[in-house]
């Protein structure tokens, strides 16, 4: 279990720096929501795969992540379950477009989260503009 994160990237990051790296942990079962899994699985995939450094080797083969999606079924309206997955979507192509192409290993990882990232980085937590979140995705949170 992974407590110290506020997004996605995060679980990631704290769940391989405080948990499997640390604890020698190789077998790592990943359950989210359905509408999450494909953004999630892009996500645990990546950081999994970053060296410690981009000059160092990484065995990534060396962790075995599986996914479990957890049904939608009946947890929110249709419409926002749409409104939700199409939101999904989009993250994901930000995700592939940014932050993955950027971030070569864990260290430049690291330095993205707690001085860019507006969840981790504690002069842009004063600064955060409103989310501009579509009404229908705010009733899935």
């Amino acid at each position: 279990m992974e407590w110290s994160s506020y997004d996605t990237i995060g679980n990631a990051y704290f769940a391989r720096t405080q948990h499997t790296d640390i604890c020698d942990l190789k077998n790592i079962l990943v359950i989210t929501s359905e509408f999450h899994l494909p953004r999630t699985k892009a996500v645990f995939e990546w950081v999994f795969s970053l060296p410690l450094r981009h000059n160092l080797p990484h065995d990534s083969s060396e962790y075995t992540l599986a996914f479990e999606g957890v049904s939608d079924s009946g947890t929110m309206a249709d419409d926002v379950l749409a409104s939700r997955c199409a939101r999904e979507a989009q993250s994901v192509l930000s995700f592939q477009t940014g932050i993955m192409t950027s971030c070569l290993d864990l260290h430049s990882l690291h330095s993205f989260l707690f001085t860019k990232h507006a969840a981790y980085c504690a002069e842009k937590a004063f600064q955060r503009p409103e989310d501009s979140v579509p009404d229908a995705v705010l009733k899935s949170y």
